[in-house]
């Protein structure tokens, strides 16, 4: 159905209005007037007698109390007929201060001196304490030793801005540290944070013995990847386990202790045992099951004794 043509030849009969006819002699705008009219007929054109706003310069009926709708509106919602909206300031409240607001009527960096120092007027950014102001403060230089006094980590080294405070330290001293390396102090203290006292060195590689105390060397450390295991831990672990197995008593023995327990001497050929051989020198010190573990013994200080590795070897499981 094709949209309906206006006849552009004949005007609108209503009084004033020159728009071309659109249907029964009216113009669009007239014709839905007149289909939306109670009474069927176009309306009346305003009447130039009815009362005009008190207001100067406005030219719309009266509504109430003597003002237009838009007036008495106004007189309605803000008590004053010629009230001029005035759209809210966004600014922080703060003196001098024209960023938008984040809470409290304040922006985001003086809500932030008020919630954690207490108060507006703290210092700006721009002249807040650098991290060599923050860290210096916080490290004891009284000895030899710069014993980080701060924030530690689970570890018990020194924790600063993401990162160890030895490490941090040493970077500022102008050091560089290779990639993969760690600052490992010298000195023995892991507080230390003196950059002579720091050296840079390969993961783990600055260990020089085992928690149990068994000295790290070539010929006793067996690196795999990052780890390091002491054989000696790992064949003490094995006793144990074995009397595990058993549901037998078992107690922390080393060849150190027994060493010291039975004067250096083997139990087995009463000859010395030289402490300084290291693993698989057949004159090491070993530990010896007086009762041997495959025939009920166990693994305590009162069925062990000292005793060479080749001693230990030739008697095997015998009583």
């Amino acid at each position: 159905m094709s949209p309906r043509v206006l006849n552009k030849d004949k005007t609108c009969s209503t009084e004033d209005c020159e728009k071309p006819v659109h249907g029964r002699e009216l113009c669009q705008a007239c014709y839905t007037r007149w289909r939306r009219g109670p009474d069927g007929i176009p309306p009346k054109q305003p009447d130039l007698n009815t009362p005009r706003c008190v207001i100067d310069g406005c030219p719309d009926p009266q509504h109430g109390r003597g003002w237009c709708k838009h007036h008495y509106l106004k007189w309605y919602k803000y008590g004053d007929p010629l009230h001029v909206y005035v759209p809210p300031t966004y600014e922080c409240e703060a003196e001098g201060c024209v960023l938008k607001r984040t809470a409290r009527g304040l922006c985001q960096q003086h809500y932030d001196n008020l919630r954690c120092r207490g108060s507006v007027e703290a210092e700006p950014f721009a002249n807040r304490l650098t991290s060599a102001e923050k860290f210096w403060p916080q490290v004891d230089q009284s000895g030899d030793c710069w014993i980080w006094i701060g924030r530690t980590s689970h570890t018990g080294k020194g924790a600063f801005e993401g990162t160890t405070a030895a490490r941090w330290a040493y970077l500022d001293a102008g050091f560089e540290i290779p990639p993969g390396e760690l600052v490992m102090p010298t000195c023995g203290s892991d507080l230390c944070v003196r950059p002579c006292h720091q050296k840079a060195m390969a993961n783990n590689s600055w260990k020089t013995e085992c928690p149990y105390g068994h000295e790290y060397s070539a010929a006793v450390a067996v690196s795999s990847g990052r780890k390091r295991f002491c054989p000696v831990c790992i064949k003490s672990a094995q006793h144990e386990r074995r009397v595990l197995i058993q549901g037998a008593h078992s107690d922390k023995v080393s060849a150190d202790s027994l060493y010291v327990r039975d004067g250096g001497i083997c139990q087995i050929c009463y000859e010395p045992v030289d402490a300084s051989l290291r693993m698989r020198d057949p004159g090491m010190k070993s530990i010896d099951h007086i009762i041997p573990i495959s025939r009920g013994g166990l693994h305590t200080h009162d069925n062990t004794q000292l005793a060479h590795l080749s001693c230990n070897w030739r008697k095997g499981n015998r009583v």
